[in-house]
């Protein structure tokens, strides 16, 4: 107990405010129940069970007093998807390139040559001994026909060779030929077609 002078810790009333343990008490836990007021008589404090649940009950503990974190299931990722084949581009169409057909209006003299080298050669008019005529397609003559004449020369076994009166000193197709010997009575001054057959050059009358 503190001294008449001494005020601190105390009240008006003169109790001492003091903690059990700067007044020399000391706390003991409680027992029986003489053991209870042997300590109440002797100015100890009393500290039961009840007592300390109800105070661990009042004051949560560090781990209560921590907010709970609350972690949210994310959604996947969505899988890459693979980027789509390029397609092909389409193969160029190939231009079909027109023939270049070549039409002569007027008589080839002998010496005299004529080419049409892609297309069809069109003579309005005689061909003269010595004179040559050279087309990639077919060779039309409208005349008498005393030269030479080489069509399909880029190898077109289709060509053909149309004569209105036939007297030439040689006729070929696609490199296979005839000369003048070899052309009968029968066809010579005659309107003729000559074509391939059979790797055969043939030399037909029309009607």
């Amino acid at each position: 107990m503190p001294g008449r002078g001494d005020t601190r810790g105390a009240d008006r009333a003169g109790r001492d405010l003091r903690p059990p343990r700067a007044r020399g008490l000391r706390r003991c836990r409680a027992g029986t129940e003489a053991l209870r007021a042997a300590a109440a008589g002797l100015g100890l404090i009393v500290v039961d069970r009840r007592t300390r649940r109800a105070r661990a009950g009042r004051w949560p503990s560090s781990e209560q007093k921590r907010p709970q974190r609350v972690f949210q299931d994310r959604a996947p990722a969505p899988e890459a998807q693979p980027a789509p084949a390029a397609e092909p581009e389409p193969a160029p169409i190939p231009q079909r390139v027109a023939p270049e057909n070549k039409i002569v209006t007027m008589p080839v003299r002998s010496g005299q040559t004529v080419i049409a080298d892609k297309g069809d050669l069109t003579v309005v008019g005689p061909v003269s001994s010595g004179a040559e005529l050279f087309a990639a397609g077919n060779i039309h003559v409208y005349g008498r026909m005393r030269g030479r004449a080489f069509a399909g020369i880029d190898g077109d076994e289709n060509a053909r060779i149309f004569c209105q009166s036939l007297d030439a000193e040689l006729l070929a197709i696609a490199g296979l030929y005839r000369t003048s010997d070899s052309l009968g009575a029968d066809v010579r001054h005659k309107m003729v077609q000559i074509y391939l057959e059979d790797e055969r050059l043939i030399v037909a009358p029309f009607g």
